[in-house]
């Protein structure tokens, strides 16, 4: 899916198809406890005891940490950064814990008004369903739709997902996030703002289950929401990072596109403007009456050209705004564009 917030638009492909999440599921478990804590119920600051039961080993520096002597505790808050920046999986275990599951989990979901995501177990289930084999099509894993995530970080960034405290901490981790560099962060320009969470599972029999990233990019300010979920990916981790990184760099340029047509759209704008009111032509007759003039040549010339090049590809330009130009579709090696 990609997401346009600036104009509401979208595009996508197998959008309402359930995907195996892996660590992307951890989104839903920092929303629940976020919602916890905006309503009272879960204090962020107040230190927990991690359990023998918490300890996923693996992908997990705490669990690490608990093997040399060093069990903490560790307070909720630090516990959703070291989840979401380290993906660490004992973190997600014990804060999964302290929300009371996978019932509490889909409840505040459904309550945001987020439906397709189905969290059926913590991470120490999901690498269990790994140990044995349990691939998504054989009920591993817990299940997600693109649609689901993307409704998720959109509400995320227009603010109406939880508390503004809650949801600069959310973002600042997110933001902060270590994992899947070759993903969606190398298709984009350096210091581009980028809140995203990976999720990858294990490779059997030459194919992954899951190569996944779904984030919120700022281009020029302006929010696009992608989320990009490969499922019986085959090739190398390289190969399939890199699918992720096409897309982002598609995305970046078509939205860096269109943002230079919004402007010199509202630059025309402004300047028709000049040129109709009598109060502006009146303060113009004591200044150089050839330069507005000119200008006006100048950018007309180039929005003509442009426009003629978007109507021979079928394409509307709104006198509000221009959303992403020519994007249509999401097709297996990359963005549609309409012929």
């Amino acid at each position: 899916v990609v997401w346009d917030l600036l104009n509401d638009a979208r595009v996508g492909r197998r959008t309402a198809e359930s995907f195996p999440l892996q660590s992307v599921v951890k989104l839903g478990i920092a929303l629940a406890v976020y919602d916890a804590a905006d309503r009272g119920v879960l204090e962020l600051e107040r230190p927990v005891a991690l359990e023998q039961r918490d300890l996923v080993f693996g992908a997990s520096r705490i669990a690490d940490d608990w093997q040399r002597g060093a069990r903490g505790p560790y307070r909720a808050g630090a516990l959703i950064d070291r989840m979401l920046i380290e993906s660490d999986n004992t973190a997600a275990d014990v804060l999964y814990r302290l929300v009371h599951g996978k019932a509490t989990i889909n409840a505040v979901l459904a309550r945001k008004g987020i439906t397709g995501i189905n969290v059926r177990t913590n991470e120490a289930g999901v690498r269990a369903d790994g140990l044995a084999g349990r691939t998504f099509a054989k009920g591993g894993d817990n299940a997600g739709t693109p649609d689901a995530v993307a409704s998720l970080l959109a509400k995320l960034q227009i603010g109406t997902l939880v508390s503004n405290r809650s949801r600069t901490r959310f973002m600042n981790a997110l933001s902060a996030s270590r994992t899947g560099p070759g993903r969606l962060r190398a298709g984009l320009p350096p210091a581009t703002p980028l809140a995203h969470k990976t999720g990858t599972s294990g490779t059997r029999d030459g194919a992954t289950d899951a190569t996944n990233d779904a984030g919120i990019v700022l281009i020029n300010g302006y929010g696009v929401v992608i989320v990009a979920f490969l499922n019986g990916a085959r090739g190398s981790n390289r190969d399939r990072d890199a699918a992720i990184a096409g897309l982002a760099r598609d995305v970046y340029a078509i939205t860096r596109s269109a943002l230079a047509l919004r402007e010199n759209h509202v630059a025309l704008g402004r300047v028709r403007h000049r040129n109709a009111c009598s109060s502006c032509t009146a303060r113009r007759a004591h200044r150089r009456p050839d330069v507005p003039s000119a200008r006006v040549e100048r950018i007309e010339w180039h929005l003509d050209g442009v426009d003629r090049l978007r109507n021979l590809a079928g394409h509307h330009t709104s006198r509000r705004y221009v959303s992403l130009p020519r994007l249509q579709s999401i097709e297996p090696g990359g963005l549609g564009w309409r012929n």
